[in-house]
């Protein structure tokens, strides 16, 4: 499944493909990393068809850089 972060004006700016998902209760979890994200004031991440968080630089650097995404 691919993994695509937008910025602001819906620009590409990181991609990946996810790992293996693993349901959990009533979704899926994916694994994925994207490496060497431009600074940006927002990011949309988006997993396949579906639409994922968005987030400011300043929430990304506050979770390491770390998400966690639940697809229902």
């Amino acid at each position: 499944m691919s993994v695509e972060v937008r910025d602001k004006a819906r620009r590409l700016i990181g991609s990946s493909r996810a790992g293996s998902d693993t349901f959990a209760g009533s979704g899926c979890v994916v694994t994925f990393t994207i490496r060497r994200l431009p600074e940006t004031a927002f990011y949309q991440i988006e997993i396949g068809k579906h639409g994922g968080p968005s987030l400011t630089f300043r929430e990304l650097e506050a979770a390491n850089w770390h998400v966690e995404v639940t697809l229902g």
